[in-house]
């Protein structure tokens, strides 16, 4: 077994493995998802939204930091993200300008800047993975497990400008770090670096959430059956994450809102909860040596300090432990939530993509699978093993509160997939040694073969992606044309649209949009749901007034959203697609002139 001690450094021969590979990579994503210039379309709506508040950060807007310049009723939008990943983004997107077009720009930017993450991540990845493999070359087994991690790519396709990409990277840091712990827990700077980097992918957003909790649990775990010699790495864990939260949220934290809690993004309901980890590995620290002897009186201590820790949290901090979106009107459950594919539990996608969702499950099974058959082979690390099937089953078991949580998922099980190739590569080699050259020419054939398969079967379409489904109700009509007819208007209109739309209308156009697909706009969202599933017109004006909008934007198809939500209830929506138009409204231009929606402008 390797221990990290003995890797002195990177050798010339894993460098050229990791570049060819990453290039391989980006050329094999380029060619199923294609890339935004050819395309002139970033992938998903997040996407849309992150340059918008590039945008506003090249024009030198100051902003609340999450609000989203344009968006909501008085422009009082918000996402749940914090701006430290806008910065690189609009670095690259600020020089680019200087040679181009803002959009065309921002396409060459959502081109490059993923392809830079995926050239970070995957020596991250390999020094990740280094202390748990037998063989100091391990780069060609990492990179072959990548291709196989299709989910955990996606993050990295051209166009995916979003923030899921950084906190891979930071993941692999501080799991990195804790299998070094195990190794060397005299070594603390790796606790400090895996106290650093969970609060980092904080700082950033929530996604990174369950691979903090599940780390830390890990570290618990070692604790918990090693003794002591992990308790000192644990509190400097918890000093730097409770430190390193804080002082994020002290420099990316407005003043006006520095003690507002939220359960979604960086916040003082985070601080206490980072507060938590590092009182808990104070209070495992003064309780008396005697008392901790042995698994049992360690557990127990560990549960004497844990809960009380957590019923503070819960009186302090109680709707974390509920809804993290917060939703407080239902009907948006049915009107947006519950459509989005990443916020699904598992059982609810695969009805709905029982392919994809093999293809997502699979891939951590079989890490999973590889650390059980590690707990066999190297019974000398049988804790560590057995601490990562704990992350690895328990970053499955979220799976059925959200489906997302295989991203972190997927970014774990590079180092144990790669594992499984070099020894499934060797007990191959040991089994095929006693037979016949011809026989074992025959066995390697047939293992390519199947090999090649599997690999065909597991790469994605280019519509096997968990994003928001907004083509199915936007079928038929274009964006990009209707946001030409819609930049003839005046800048400044506030422009009422669907749901799913307006993070590209607010990247293409001059306008305010009402609404986006962001969970911190439920007050636009239901203004928004009121106008155009109004019962009649003289409803729907109402709703207008009360949210100032004066452009109406909808998709002319008989599949229309609003329609298709209404399932037989008239509507406003059904009135204006019918060409039953109010006096107040002005049609802008045919749905063929503004590719295929049809736009109202109000009169009064």
């Amino acid at each position: 077994m390797t221990s990290p001690l003995d890797i002195k450094g990177k050798s010339r021969r894993d460098a050229i493995t990791l570049l060819a590979g990453w290039l391989l990579l980006v050329l094999l994503m380029a060619g199923i998802w294609s890339v935004p210039p050819a395309t002139e379309k970033l992938p998903d709506t997040d996407d849309y939204m992150r340059m918008v508040r590039v945008f506003a950060i090249i024009d030198g807007e100051h902003l609340p930091s999450y609000a989203v310049p344009g968006l909501g009723i008085d422009e009082k939008g918000e996402v749940g993200w914090s701006r430290l990943t806008d910065w690189p983004l609009a670095l690259m997107q600020g020089t680019l300008e200087k040679f181009m077009p803002r959009e065309t720009a921002a396409l060459y930017t959502g081109t490059i800047m993923p392809a830079l993450a995926l050239l970070l991540f995957l020596p991250l990845a390999l020094w990740c993975a280094t202390p748990l493999l037998p063989d100091r070359r391990a780069a060609l087994p990492v990179v072959i497990a990548m291709f196989f991690l299709w989910v955990l790519l996606r993050q990295f396709m051209p166009g995916r400008v979003d923030h899921h990409m950084w906190q891979a990277s930071l993941s692999v840091i501080a799991y990195g770090s804790l299998f070094r712990l195990w190794f060397t827990p005299e070594r603390l700077r790796y606790a400090v670096i895996a106290g650093a980097a969970f609060a980092t992918g904080l700082a950033i957003g929530a996604d990174i959430m369950p691979g903090f909790v599940l780390g830390t649990a890990l570290l618990g775990f070692f604790w918990w059956i090693k003794g002591d010699v992990y308790q000192r790495p644990g509190l400097l864990y918890g000093l730097a994450l409770f430190a390193a939260t804080a002082a994020y949220h002290i420099v990316l934290h407005d003043p006006g809102r520095f003690i507002t809690a939220s359960c979604d993004a960086l916040s003082m309901g985070w601080v206490g909860m980072t507060a938590a980890v590092m009182l808990f590995w104070g209070g495992v620290s003064i309780i008396p040596d005697g008392l901790k002897q042995g698994i049992v009186k360690r557990l127990l201590c560990g549960i004497g300090v844990f809960l009380p820790l957590m019923a503070a949290l819960y009186l302090l901090f109680p709707f974390c432990f509920g809804d993290i979106y917060q939703i407080r009107y239902p009907v948006l459950n049915d009107l947006w939530l519950h459509r989005i594919a990443e916020v699904l539990p598992l059982n609810r996608y695969a009805q709905l993509y029982p392919a994809a969702a093999a293809f997502f499950v699979v891939p951590p099974l079989a890490a999973l699978l590889a650390c059980l058959w590690a707990i066999k082979r190297e019974p000398e690390n049988r804790i560590l093993w057995a601490g990562l099937a704990l992350v690895l089953g328990g970053a499955l078991a979220a799976t059925f509160y959200h489906v997302r949580t295989v991203d972190f998922a997927q970014t774990i099980a590079v180092a144990p997939l790669a594992w499984l190739l070099i020894h499934g590569k060797d007990y191959a080699s040991a089994r095929l040694s006693a037979l016949s050259a011809r026989q074992r020419l025959t066995g390697a054939g047939i293992f390519f073969a199947l090999a090649l398969i599997g690999f065909v079967l597991a790469l994605p379409g280019r519509d096997d992606r968990a994003v928001e489904p907004e083509e199915p109700v936007t079928a038929g009509c274009d964006l990009q044309q209707a946001s030409e007819s819609l930049n003839a208007l005046p800048p400044g209109q506030i422009v009422a649209g669907p749901l799913y739309a307006g993070s590209e209308l607010l990247y293409r156009t001059h306008h305010n949009i009402l609404v986006a697909s962001v969970h911190r706009n439920q007050d636009s969202m239901m203004v928004v749901y009121h106008i155009f599933t109004a019962a009649n017109a003289d409803a729907a004006r109402e709703a207008v007034e009360q949210s100032g909008a004066t452009v109406l934007i909808l998709c002319d198809t008989p599949d229309n959203f609003w329609v298709e939500y209404m399932d037989g209830k008239p509507s406003f929506a059904e009135e204006l697609l019918s060409s039953d138009v109010p006096d107040w409204l002005e049609p802008l231009g045919s749905a063929e002139d503004n590719g295929g929606y049809l736009i109202f402008r109000r009169t009064e």
